[in-house]
C-alpha cells in the first residue's frame, strides 16, 4: 500500500528461512522464502534456476499485487541466468502495469560484478551506455500482436558487446533503476539496454574540482555521486 512506484527483479535467489516470530507465521515451524535479487554470495538456492514455471509464477504474483496497489510503474531489472525471457514479458504485457525493463547487456566471459570496495562517497563507477526502446502507446492493440512480442523483436536486434573484459556492477545497476524512476515519464513502457564503455573517467580540474584537491565530493547535493551523469543520458531518452 501507499507505494508509486517500485522496483523488481526478474527471477530471485530464492532460501528458505524460518519466519520471524509474531509477525505472519500459523505456526512455529513455519518458513518462507528470502529474496535476494540476483545473488547473495554464501546463501543457498532452494527454487534451481532453471525452474522457470517457478519464477515465472513468483514474478506474475509480484506485478498482480503491484497493480491491485495502484502502483504507478515498475522498473524491472533482468538478473543473470533469467530463463524464458519471453514469458516475463508477456506478464508484463497482460497484467499492464507501465514499465522500465532494464537489461544489463554483458560480455560473454563477463557480466554484473560487485565493485569491490564500494562507498556512497564513490558513487557510481562505470561509463554505462544505454539504449531506449519506448513502445507506442498503442502496441497491445496493434494487428498481430501477441502478447510479450517486443520481447522477441528486441532480442532479434539486440548485440552483445565483443568486450570481455567489461564489467557492469552491481551498484551502478541499482542506481539506474532508481535514476530511471527520478528521470523518466512513468506512462510509458520502454526498455533500457545497458552495457559499459569502462570506467567513468574523474572530473578534470576547470570541471567543479578544486586543483590539487583530495576533498571527496559533497554528497548533500545529489541522492548518488555521479547520478547526474544517468541523469543526463537518461535525459536525452525524453527528449
Amino acid at each position: 500500500k501507499d507505494l508509486d512506484a517500485v522496483i523488481v527483479s526478474t527471477m530471485y535467489q530464492l532460501e528458505k528461512r524460518p519466519i520471524t516470530g509474531n509477525t505472519y507465521e500459523k505456526g512455529p515451524n513455519d518458513k518462507t522464502y528470502e529474496f535476494y535479487m540476483d545473488y547473495r554470495w554464501n546463501a543457498r538456492t532452494d527454487v534451481p534456476i532453471d525452474d522457470v514455471e517457478e519464477h515465472v509464477s513468483l514474478f506474475r504474483n509480484t506485478i498482480e499485487a503491484c497493480k491491485e496497489a495502484n502502483v504507478k510503474h515498475i522498473v524491472v531489472v533482468e538478473t543473470p541466468n533469467t530463463m524464458n525471457v519471453q514469458e516475463y514479458a508477456k506478464v508484463l504485457d497482460e497484467v499492464g502495469v507501465p514499465f522500465t525493463y532494464i537489461h544489463p547487456n554483458c560480455a560473454p566471459g563477463s557480466g554484473i560484478e560487485t565493485f569491490k570496495d564500494f562507498t556512497f562517497e564513490k558513487g557510481i563507477q562505470g561509463d554505462l551506455e544505454i539504449e531506449s526502446f519506448t513502445l507506442a502507446d498503442n502496441y497491445l492493440s496493434a494487428d498481430g500482436y501477441k502478447s510479450g512480442g517486443w520481447m522477441e523483436n528486441l532480442i532479434a536486434e539486440r548485440e552483445v558487446t565483443g568486450n570481455v573484459d567489461t564489467v557492469i556492477y552491481r551498484e551502478d545497476v541499482a542506481a539506474l533503476a532508481v535514476q530511471a524512476l527520478i528521470s523518466l515519464d512513468w506512462s510509458k513502457r520502454r526498455c533500457l539496454e545497458v552495457s559499459s564503455m569502462g570506467s567513468l573517467e574523474k572530473p578534470k580540474f576547470g570541471d567543479g574540482q578544486r586543483m590539487f584537491s583530495n576533498r571527496p565530493p559533497r554528497s548533500d547535493k545529489d541522492w548518488c555521486i555521479n547520478s547526474d551523469v544517468l541523469a543526463q543520458k537518461l535525459a536525452i531518452i525524453e527528449e
